[in-house]
């Protein structure tokens, strides 16, 4: 017999729990040793714990032996004794609540769905009470309310979602979402919930509800209790709820982007929020300033002008590159010449982390070169004001801009480092051939994949990742569109003019003053264009 205890506290949410195979010697642990631990931290720290709100559940797949409808008895073990806690008997029970999630003792969420379900469709009565039958909120405002409403039952998502793939699941939450759609105006009682689905671009919630949860996989990968290969397992039944996600998360990117390695076990550019307040570069935000006559254009008063740019192909590889060029000024500072430049190949990187990785190679240089330059002062030129808010900001939750703030402080040691905006692609313009010369850079980088391997290419972002995400839900969705895989209805009239999701033109019909949505039975008087 192996005892283990261990426990979870979150704010003023704390369980104490214990895995034994001898619910008995599991109880004694907890009266003996666990509990009493629990109560000299209270009394320490001064909080006071309310025994009435305290819960015990025994979390077993067993049953406890009990008489059958003929009078036998059934079960591998009896009810176990209370536990005391000071001073009283907690009684057990087949539930209890951890962070907004109804945890049941077989480890089946439906009390917590149906729950949930309760609570938002009490949201929406009391929002449908404030409208009348022939006036009301907007189309897209009520919307944005059952948006809200949503939001009540996909809470702890990442820990329930695989009870979003059962029928009878996918059943209620398509119920909810029906009544939550029909805010939208007077609508008919036989509007099927799939036409409102694609009218109003509103993926099924099922499919929304695994979207959020691998989204939550992704943003808390490597904060997980467990490892996975601790997790791990070859039976299915018993499969954790990160490790399905898991798969349904590269399975449906690959359903969108067959080519695309897994992403749940690549290393994104994404960390915990980390706040960086000590700067010692300076950013001139005076250059893109509306009271700023010269905005945009470069000066000569430095000892070097170093002109980073990325450049990106918006075609279906996606290649991207990004291009630095270092000018420095004549003896009289009426002009200046380069005397260096470089260029990266970044393989799929973003545009805005090609922006962000040519100013690191520019400080990268100045750290290297600035000795036997005799640099005592220089400017980072830089077109993109995206890159320079960020590096201004004192909040990341990127690695590459955490790397890049560290070698700006690095080299500013030494020198003075400032970045400033300047305009991009202003044609004929002698002061911005230094700027033309990085753009330039910046794409034969982009179009050189066979060039020089770079070590510390950016990793891909999380955005990317969510985006792909989203496009392979969408591709189940039109799947389930085309095929009537979760409604028992053809929709065969919608789909002569809505044959797939289409969110631009569910917006045109959102933002009517007025509406109307039943699914038509005549697609050629439609007044309107979609």
């Amino acid at each position: 017999m192996c005892i283990r205890d261990r426990s979870i506290g979150y704010a003023d949410d704390t369980v104490l729990y214990i895995k034994s195979s001898d619910p008995e010697a599991a109880i004694e642990t907890m009266n003996n040793i666990a509990l009493p631990i629990a109560e000299r931290w209270a009394d320490e720290f001064g909080l006071e714990i309310a025994p009435e709100k305290t819960v015990a559940v025994l979390y077993t797949n067993k049953q406890n032996r009990k008489p059958d409808k003929n009078g036998k008895i059934r079960g591998s073990y009896d009810d176990p004794t209370p536990i005391n806690f000071l001073g009283q008997e907690i009684e057990w029970s087949e539930q209890h609540k951890h962070l907004g999630v109804i945890m049941h003792k077989k480890l089946n969420y439906l009390p917590h769905i149906k729950s949930k379900i309760s609570k938002a469709k009490s949201l929406i009565i009391r929002l449908k009470n404030c409208m009348g039958k022939i006036h009301g909120l907007r189309p897209r405002a009520a919307l944005t309310m059952y948006h809200w409403s949503r939001s009540v039952i996909t809470h702890g998502c990442l820990v329930w979602h695989r009870e979003a793939d059962k029928k009878t699941v996918i059943k209620r939450l398509r119920a909810f979402q029906s009544y939550g759609l029909r805010l939208l105006g007077c609508l008919r009682r036989s509007t099927p919930t799939a036409g409102l689905e694609i009218l109003t671009h509103t993926p099924p919630l099922h499919l929304h509800v695994k979207e959020l949860a691998a989204k939550s996989y992704l943003r808390t990968k490597g904060c997980e209790k467990y490892t996975e290969e601790e997790m791990s397992t070859s039976q299915d039944t018993k499969k954790g709820h990160r490790f399905a996600i898991k798969q349904w998360l590269n399975n449906t990117i690959h359903k969108a982007y067959p080519r695309d390695p897994d992403y749940s076990d690549m290393e994104l550019d994404t960390i915990t929020k980390q706040y960086i307040w000590d700067k010692q570069f300076y950013i001139d935000t005076y250059s893109w300033s509306c009271f700023n006559e010269r905005k945009g254009v470069p000066r000569i008063d430095s000892d070097a002008n170093i002109y980073t740019d990325g450049r990106k192909n918006e075609t279906l590889d996606g290649l991207a590159g990004a291009g630095l060029a270092v000018w420095v000024p004549k003896t009289n500072r009426s002009g200046e010449y380069h005397i260096h430049k470089d260029k990266w190949h970044l393989n799929k990187s973003t545009v805005f982390q090609c922006e962000i990785y040519a100013i690191k190679k520019a400080a990268e240089w100045l750290h290297a070169n600035w000795v036997n330059k005799n640099i005592k002062e220089a400017v980072i030129n830089c077109d993109s004001q995206a890159a320079i808010k960020a590096l201004q900001a004192c909040i990341t939750t990127s690695s590459l801009i955490k790397e890049t703030v560290f070698s700006l402080n690095n080299i500013a040691q030494y020198i003075k480092v400032t970045i400033r905006w300047v305009k991009a692609h202003v044609d004929g313009s002698v002061a911005h051939k230094g700027n033309a010369m990085a753009d330039t850079l910046a794409n034969k980088g982009r179009d050189s994949p066979r060039g020089p391997r770079v070590p510390d290419i950016p990793k891909i972002p999380l955005s990317i990742v969510g985006s792909k995400l989203h496009q392979g839900m969408m591709a189940l969705w039109k799947d389930e569109w085309e095929l009537n895989l979760t409604s028992k209805w053809r929709h065969r009239q919608t789909k002569q003019w809505r044959p797939e999701p289409c969110a631009k033109k569910a917006k045109i019909l959102l933002n009517l003053s007025l509406i109307h949505i039943s699914e038509p039975t005549r697609p050629e008087r439609i007044s309107y264009s979609v």
